[in-house]
């Protein structure tokens, strides 16, 4: 069985308890949200890739993306549309220990299938140092989980958030580690996602979404996926995000470049979701050759073309 937790939904607006997310980051955070920086330079590179997060952390709406564009492109042109957040929330990466912990409790008390681990410190803690034992050797950076968060002006205040972490799976790496080394890194799951009562209906979700698939490619991921249990009643919003929602209780297909196979858990009742982020946000990928943005080809299952290279790309 994976390690992951697998049940995902967007919070049930039918059973929330508001009272229990007055969530305030800063009192947990000395160095305020954003947590750990992601590299030296402030950005997530692998390689062919490379990004460099705004200033002081922030991803925040249309302008954000433009500029991000533009630095791959090298140009000024027009951006394509993205879903823009209302006035205030802004998007930022969460690696922090106890910022984690503060998102978590937010999810369970929103999310009504949400059950996290008990010592959830502890669980991130153990989920780290299998990482890192499963990449020993290898020359890419260990996959890390995170959270994306809509949070205040000020950083103290949080409107909802999406935890990631790395697939693990006990059987994938008793068989083949390599091949287990390439799914942690490709494929992400959603842990929860929701958004507080009092901020929805303002495209904080799906905004969520769509940033959370950006951070997966930035990381040297390509799939952000999970799972939506019957009782969130949550699985048109995931298809209303862009997201591929497969049939109920039946697993994801095999998709390139690994075409792992995947089961779906007995006991849940549900849809599984994926978010291609090749597909989604291939212009913040880099050419490893000439530092071109890459094309995206849906042919085939999909994959990511250089225009001046004229040829396939796959990640190192």
């Amino acid at each position: 069985m994976p390690k992951n937790r697998h049940a995902v939904s967007e919070a049930d607006e039918k059973n929330t308890r508001s009272d229990q997310v007055d969530v305030s980051l800063t009192a947990l955070m000395p160095r305020g949200v954003g947590g750990a920086g992601t590299s030296r330079d402030g950005g997530w590179q692998d390689g062919a890739r490379s990004w460099r997060r705004p200033e002081e952390g922030h991803m925040s709406g249309k302008k954000a993306k433009q500029a991000r564009r533009a630095a791959v492109q090298g140009s000024s042109g027009p951006a394509e549309p993205e879903r823009s957040l209302p006035p205030g929330p802004q998007l930022r990466i969460i690696t922090e220990p106890q910022a984690l912990w503060s998102i978590d409790a937010a999810a369970a008390a929103l999310i009504t299938d949400y059950t996290p681990p008990m010592d959830m410190a502890r669980y991130r803690e153990e989920r780290r140092r299998d990482l890192d034992d499963l990449f020993v050797g290898d020359p890419r950076p260990t996959p890390r989980q995170f959270a994306v968060a809509a949070v205040n002006d000020a950083g103290d205040g949080l409107y909802g958030a999406a935890t990631l972490e790395p697939f693990l799976g006990d059987e994938l790496i008793a068989q083949d580690r390599q091949a287990a080394r390439n799914v942690a890194i490709l494929h992400r799951i959603i842990g929860s996602l929701f958004v507080v009562p009092d901020a929805r209906g303002n495209g904080i979700g799906g905004a969520l979404l769509d940033a959370a698939s950006l951070a997966v490619v930035q990381d040297q991921g390509r799939y952000t996926e999970g799972f939506v249990d019957d009782r969130d009643g949550s699985a048109g919003f995931y298809r209303r995000a862009g997201a591929y929602v497969g049939g109920h209780n039946e697993p994801l297909p095999p998709r390139p470049p690994i075409y792992l196979k995947t089961k779906h858990y007995p006991g849940k009742d549900g849809h599984w979701f994926s978010v291609d982020g090749w597909a989604r946000h291939h212009d913040m990928v880099l050419c490893s050759r000439c530092e071109r943005a890459l094309d995206f080809h849906p042919e085939d299952g999909g994959m990511l073309h250089c225009p001046r290279c004229q040829g396939p790309w796959a990640p190192r």
